[in-house]
């Protein structure tokens, strides 16, 4: 009940979000605005991760043929759109985007003459498909960051986690990738996963800042009802990993990024879900512009049919009103660290200066001064991005992992609210 009283006092709402079946009857056609970042999703795998919660299925060539084919037609339609618009960022993620490479080529040919100038893409790369030549066609495909889920160096928590490669190929997989001469090279890591130590955590951490990689993403583990294993640690435990992965990335030299995310300065963030505006292409995309939300089906076959159909496939959609999506945009600023007062969103927030004095006076923010023009922005203090852990921890079992768990039940769900 506290956040639905927060959330009324920021918003004037009582924070329940109504999702309509399908999208919209005018869609977002018109909604694009100057600069929107592309989000691509292809939900194969060799073999299905059980603690991962995102759209994916096991690899068929027949399935992932007529899925490109559909894809490409997602990816023009989106094009259509555009006029005048263009795209700041392109992102691959899944289920394993190396299953299909001709997707990940094909649709940078599409976006690529409606890019800005140094607009980054980004691909997910399981280690299991790091080669030289791999890495070689990623490159030459215009590939210019990469995301590489290693997840442990702990022989153990990988045979937990079913990744099927030990720390031997794990480590061979960063060294190929940071040969190959990326902008950015991520790594994740997963915290927080049964029988993990902390001194194993923090040990795997510093391993990849020898190495020098761009950045590093520890995430916690995400235990929906839907995935496995749950985690076990204690938001005691979790405040301690936070602390140690904090430090570490500090003695490094490693900005902290976002909440999870430590980056090496000069270096350009790798990030495909804090971008003020995107638009998903494929089976469980998500797009929101402005406002309009909408999710595309899950279900891979379900996609596949509603684009031979010339029917959008979008599952479930809705609308947030101008005081939500400045909420939504603070959300995310809060997860990076870092907001900008001057942002048009925080005039849209009638209660910010009581938020933002409250969250001076306990600690949570720095910066903060009202009135004071000199002051363009106010940064999260490690006590902040500690709560923030536990509030978007909170944010994703209430509301993500629910709707998510709406859309994998049914491939076209009808009408819910959060």
């Amino acid at each position: 009940m506290l956040d639905r009283i927060l959330y009324w006092a920021l918003t004037g709402t009582w924070g329940r979000f109504t999702f309509n079946p399908g999208p919209p009857q005018s869609h977002e056609a018109n909604l694009l605005p100057d600069e929107v970042g592309v989000y691509v999703h292809i939900p194969f795998c060799r073999t299905l991760c059980s603690f991962c919660p995102y759209t994916k299925i096991l690899y068929s060539h027949r399935t992932a043929n007529s899925y490109l084919d559909c894809l490409e037609s997602e990816a023009k339609g989106l094009i259509s759109r555009l006029s005048g618009s263009k795209v700041s960022s392109l992102y691959f993620g899944g289920g394993t985007p190396l299953t299909l490479p001709e997707a990940i080529e094909s649709v940078i040919e599409l976006m690529s003459p409606y890019m800005v100038l140094g607009a980054g893409i980004g691909v997910e790369v399981h280690p299991n498909d790091v080669s030289t030549q791999a890495v070689q066609w990623l490159r030459q495909a215009g590939v210019t960051m990469v995301s590489l889920g290693i997840e442990s160096f702990d022989d153990d928590v990988l045979r937990i986690l079913g990744r099927g490669y030990d720390s031997k190929a794990a480590h061979a997989a960063i060294e190929t990738v940071m040969d190959a001469g990326f902008h950015t090279v991520n790594v994740d890591l997963m915290t927080c996963i049964p029988g993990q130590a902390l001194e194993q955590t923090v040990a795997d951490f510093e391993e990849l800042l020898r190495y020098n990689v761009g950045q590093v993403s520890a995430y916690p583990l995400m235990d929906f009802s839907f995935t496995w294993p749950a985690s076990t640690y204690s938001c005691k435990d979790q405040l301690r990993v936070l602390s140690a992965l904090s430090a570490a990335g500090h003695v490094w030299g490693y900005d902290r990024s976002s909440v999870w995310t430590w980056t090496r300065p000069t270096v350009t963030k790798y990030t495909s879900i804090t971008r003020r505006c995107f638009a998903g292409l494929g089976a469980g995309a998500a797009t929101y512009v402005d406002g309009y939300f909408g999710i595309n089906t899950f279900d891979v076959s379900a996609y596949i049919n509603s684009i031979l159909q010339g029917r959008p496939p979008v599952a479930l959609h809705s609308f947030l009103t101008p005081q939500e999506s400045a909420l939504y945009w603070l959300f995310w600023r809060c997860y990076e660290g870092e907001i900008d007062v001057t942002a048009p969103e925080v005039q849209r927030i009638k209660a910010f200066p009581w938020l933002a004095r409250f969250s001076r006076m306990f600690g949570l923010i720095e910066g903060f001064s009202l009135g004071d023009t000199r002051k363009s922005s106010v940064r999260l203090t490690e006590r902040g991005l500690h709560l923030y852990h536990f509030l978007e921890r909170y944010y994703t079992r209430r509301y993500i992992g629910r709707l998510w768990q709406v859309c994998r039940d049914s491939a076209f769900p009808v009408r819910m609210t959060l």
